[in-house]
């Protein structure tokens, strides 16, 4: 109530009425927020046949975690791993037996079974090589000069580039050899012409429409195989960089010794790939794996990296 002066000095009782606003906040339904491989690391090469895979699957609340129903695929095709229970902390592991040699891309489902009903959350796709090491070569829109560091168990230009012309992002692939040019082209899903095979040892020209990531996989040196030898021949050789097993980065006049005075070191030219220019290279330059390089030699050599 509130007493108020009115008209003529007459004096009002007024009853005001109070309303109280409730606010209602709802609670987030359960669900699954996360589903995450956390072992091996997302395109590293593991050692041995045997494949340790790890998941971490998040929830809200934490509680529904030991409810949650796990499976782990590889290559799209079977789970690896009976739909289990994952533990109290929403840790989960499986294994993995590699049969062969390659890439292998891993996704996880996990699924918790509420009154509500079924809640499913996917992890982002996870890669791993095993029996090989593997090497990320970054790849820009536009033209590119690389090599592959690694032997390659397969040197298919269909198998090196299988992800790249899988999504059609490559068009052109060319390479120089003994004085030759030698190319490949996108055609109907595939990579056709007198290019077929990408080697270690080897530069290459490869045209994207869009930025990617080449993974090379391969071996140091492949089983049953003595290490690699490059036969070059007189004039310009498009060559690529095959660092030795405990180096990464190598210097120009380090990785050409075996060439001595056949090369001439005042001709050595490196392409930088995001900024497209060219740079003359000196014995000190330094040179990174998946880079290739114009050498000019004054009669025939055998490189030995």
């Amino acid at each position: 109530m509130k007493l108020v002066m009115g008209p003529l000095g007459i004096m009002l009782l007024i009853l005001v009425s109070a309303t109280t606003v409730t606010s209602i906040v709802h609670a987030a339904p359960p669900a699954i927020t996360s589903v995450t491989v956390t072992a091996p690391a997302n395109n590293t090469s593991v050692v041995g046949t045997y494949v340790s895979i790890a998941v971490t699957v998040v929830t809200n609340p934490a509680t529904i975690e030991k409810d949650a129903l796990v499976s782990v695929f590889v290559n799209s095709t079977s789970s690896v791993c009976p739909a289990t229970n994952a533990s109290i902390s929403g840790l989960f592991s499986c294994g993995y037996q590699v049969t062969a040699a390659g890439r292998y891309e891993v996704n996880v489902t996990a699924i918790a079974n509420l009154p509500s009903g079924p809640v499913t959350k996917s992890s982002a796709n996870y890669y791993f090589t095993a029996g090989q090491l593997v090497q990320a070569i970054p790849l820009v829109a536009g033209w590119n000069l690389i090599s592959i560091p690694l032997v390659p168990a397969s040197t298919a230009i269909g198998t090196v580039l299988a992800s790249q012309v899988a999504s059609k992002d490559v068009t052109i692939v060319w390479s120089y050899q003994s004085g030759i040019w030698y190319s490949a082209f996108l055609s109907s899903g595939l990579l056709v012409g007198s290019l077929t095979t990408m080697k270690d040892g080897f530069g290459y020209w490869v045209y994207m429409t869009k930025a990617d990531t080449l993974y090379a996989m391969g071996y140091v040196i492949q089983p049953a195989s003595s290490p690699p030898a490059y036969s070059l021949s007189i004039g310009w050789n498009l060559i690529g960089f095959k660092p030795q097993p405990t180096v990464g980065q190598e210097t120009v006049g380090a990785y050409l010794t075996s060439l001595g005075a056949k090369y001439d070191p005042n001709n050595v030219w490196i392409y930088d790939n995001p900024t497209g220019t060219w740079s003359r290279a000196n014995s000190a330059t330094n040179i990174n794996p998946g880079q290739a390089l114009w050498i000019y030699l004054s009669g025939a050599a055998i490189l030995y990296p």
